[in-house]
């Protein structure tokens, strides 16, 4: 009877000491900022949708972005059906 009872005070003594110890810090995890890392965002492609008429010639749409890389592609496209034209 007495093991019993040392036995069961014994376990309501560590029950109690684990309770009361200190926890870790929540915070294990720090956030830092680092200037070096940039965050940016990728440029979406210039979208050509192009179709062929029913006398051979060929029209396009662009979307895009970016107004200069719209026009370029405009260029090519108008310089690549005046070369294969002739």
């Amino acid at each position: 009877m007495r093991r019993i009872l040392l036995l069961s005070l014994l376990l309501f003594l560590v029950m109690i000491y684990s309770c009361k110890r200190p926890q870790a810090k929540e915070d294990t995890f720090k956030v830092s900022e680092n200037p070096e890392i940039v965050q940016f965002t990728p440029k979406k492609p210039t979208r050509i949708t192009l179709r062929r008429n029913s006398n051979g010639s060929y029209s396009w749409e662009l979307r895009g972005e970016d107004v200069e890389e719209i026009i370029a592609a405009d260029k090519k496209l108008k310089a690549y059906t005046e070369t294969t034209n002739h």
